[in-house]
């Protein structure tokens, strides 16, 4: 979900995630890819980091994200305006209900 200024011109959206290796190399294929076309004076949106279809692999993840005019390439480099980074791991074990064990 992200919220922008209000944009005069129609644009898209673009997010590319990719799995890092354990020396923090980025792979050279993204796992992913998703592009939103936001209307002109359009404030909102969201882009979905949908699971592989082999699952997610367990590791470090990069995602980049562009901006665009509509109509152009998504993923150029000079369209990068930022990344973010998520984690993928085991899930914890759950937590003991102590009152329950009373």
């Amino acid at each position: 979900m992200f919220e922008v200024a209000p944009l005069e011109d129609p644009a898209q959206f673009s997010a590319l995630w990719f799995l890092e290796d354990e020396a923090g190399n980025i792979s050279d294929t993204p796992v992913g890819r998703d592009t939103l076309a936001v209307p002109g004076h359009e404030r909102y949106g969201f882009l979905e980091l949908e699971k592989p279809s082999d699952g997610w692999q367990k590791g470090k993840y990069l995602v980049k994200i562009f901006i665009t005019p509509q109509g152009q390439q998504p993923f150029h480099a000079a369209n990068q305006v930022g990344t973010m980074r998520f984690k993928i791991a085991d899930q914890p074990a759950p937590v003991p209900d102590t009152a329950a064990q009373k």
